[in-house]
């Protein structure tokens, strides 16, 4: 095995509204994560990576309600935050153009504010939770 690359990530994404309560326009996660991806062959490559992240769900009806007291706004952020860690492993088959991958990796929420734990428990399948997770998928690289 030799090393191919180390790789560090900050993802930021926002998930659509029609999931969620209308109330809540401006649903956000932050991941920042690292990997170090080794090669086996010439077309298989192992990268383990860790990451460390926040979702946040905020309300703007709430936002609106405290926009003047500057100690509420921030105590508002903190109980609409969900922080999560993951730790993982991908496997990358790359027949250039194409690379084909597959994640395993293990999340597990580790602070939940009280507005957020509420929110997230009433989203039913579509909470984040901790768990193993499975994932995979065809990307053409040009």
């Amino acid at each position: 095995m030799s090393q191919l690359s180390d790789a560090y990530s900050v993802e930021v994404y926002c998930r659509s509204n029609n999931a969620l309560p209308k109330n809540l326009t401006r649903p956000l996660g932050l991941v920042n994560g690292y990997g170090f991806g080794l090669h086996v062959s010439r077309y298989v490559e192992f990268t383990p990576y860790v990451a460390v992240g926040m979702d946040n769900v905020s309300s703007s009806q709430l936002e609106k309600f405290f926009k003047d007291d500057e100690a509420k706004k921030k105590k508002l952020f903190t109980d609409s935050t969900g922080w999560f860690g993951d730790v993982g492993l991908k496997v990358n088959i790359l027949p250039y153009p194409f690379q084909i991958f597959g994640i395993v990796d293990y999340s597990f929420l580790f602070l939940k504010g009280e507005i957020y734990n509420t929110v997230n428990n009433s989203m039913g399948a579509r909470q984040h939770k901790s768990g193993l997770n499975f994932g995979g998928g065809i990307r053409y690289c040009f």
